[in-house]
This record gives C-alpha cells, sequence and structure tokens, in this order.
C-alpha cells in the first residue's frame, strides 16, 4: 500500500496501465506487464518501474525500498514451485522497448539484481509471495543491497543483490519476473498485486 515515502507505485488491474496477471506459469520466467487501453488496444506493455531522477538516490545514502506482492491460483500445492527474479535496466537499454527475452537474458542493458532461486510451494491451490529489496546507489554508480523473498507467509530467502556498476539516477528501472521451474501450469494465474518504490 502506498505512504508518504512511495515514489513510484503500479497496482494490479484491468484497466490501462495497471498490471495485468499472468496466466500459465512455465518453466521459463515470465515478466509482468501493464494492460493496453481496452480502446485504443495499446500503452501498455513492458513499462519499469522506474525511481526518476530527483537527486535523492545518487550518492546521498538513502534507500531505496522496491518492493512486491502478490498471489499464484490454479496451482498443485507442493508438487508446483515459483522463482522470482527482479532485474534493472538502464535509460539506455530502455530506448529501445525491452521484450521478455532482453530482459531476462540479460542483455539490452538489463541487469539480474535479485534471483529466488527454486522456492517450494506451501500446500494447498494458491500462495502468496512477497519481494523486498533495499538498494543503494554510491556516488561513484555502485547499486547494491540486499533482498528478501516469502512465500506463502514464510520467509524462503534472504541475500545480497547483485551489484551494478556506472549507473546514474536515470539508470533505476525495474522489472520483475516469475517462473514454475519444475514444471509449465497453464492454469494457473499470478498476480502482481503491487510493484512499488519507497525511499527511505
Amino acid at each position: 500500500m502506498a505512504n508518504a515515502n512511495t515514489v513510484r507505485q503500479q497496482v494490479s488491474g484491468t484497466l490501462q496501465l495497471t498490471i495485468k496477471p499472468i496466466t500459465g506459469l512455465t518453466q521459463a520466467h515470465q515478466v509482468w506487464t501493464l494492460n493496453n487501453g481496452a480502446i485504443s488496444g495499446t500503452g501498455g506493455g513492458l513499462i519499469p518501474l522506474s525511481a526518476g531522477v530527483t537527486g535523492l538516490y545518487l550518492g546521498t545514502g538513502r534507500v531505496l525500498h522496491v518492493r512486491a506482492t502478490g498471489n499464484v491460483a490454479g496451482i498443485t500445492g507442493t508438487t508446483d514451485t515459483l522463482a522470482l527474479k527482479l532485474f534493472q535496466v538502464t535509460a539506455a537499454g530502455l530506448l529501445v522497448p525491452p521484450t521478455n527475452a532482453t530482459i531476462i537474458a540479460p542483455s539490452g542493458g538489463s541487469s539480474l539484481l535479485a534471483d529466488s532461486g527454486t522456492i517450494a510451494t506451501v500446500a494447498g491451490t494458491s500462495t502468496s509471495f512477497t519481494l523486498q529489496a533495499r538498494l543503494q546507489l554510491s556516488s561513484s554508480g555502485n547499486l547494491t543491497g540486499e533482498f528478501t523473498v516469502t512465500v506463502g507467509g514464510v520467509d524462503k530467502v534472504y541475500a545480497t543483490t547483485t551489484a551494478v556498476a556506472g549507473l546514474t539516477e536515470a539508470d533505476l528501472n525495474f522489472f520483475l519476473s516469475i517462473e514454475d521451474p519444475q514444471q509449465a501450469v497453464v492454469a494457473a494465474v499470478a498476480t502482481l498485486a503491487e510493484f512499488a518504490i519507497d525511499l527511505e
């Protein structure tokens, strides 16, 4: 939920520029996208969560809290697994509209910041998840931090993020992906309820 410290926020929904659920989990990562306009059929797609250029991040020591919450329905309990990844994409990488493939590679200016690895789901046909990353951009442009992934209300992963060098504030653009490493689940629906950045 947004608060006074929220810099950017995307939420799930059916309207243009809300987050579109992913229908059908695969054994390859899929990046969440935004909905197109109902009339125009355009305006959505792979639009990053961007911190913006404000002068508040580079070399200030302030923490960017990138957070995601959501749920997956239509799974088969303990026979399914989940994996989440958080990517950063440079401003130059966004000049050519990124695709799922160029983000996941990573290539085209994208870097993998956080990778949960394979996480066993809780028993049942649905589960919730969260990803929280706390990042700092040094005065020399190094982006470092730590992240936690929770599935079914239980902390499953806590680790440092992969450091990325040579960035500016314009390069603080983020995408999130999900996969089921174990199998494809055509009936599964992965809803990213909120994807947001807070300044701490």
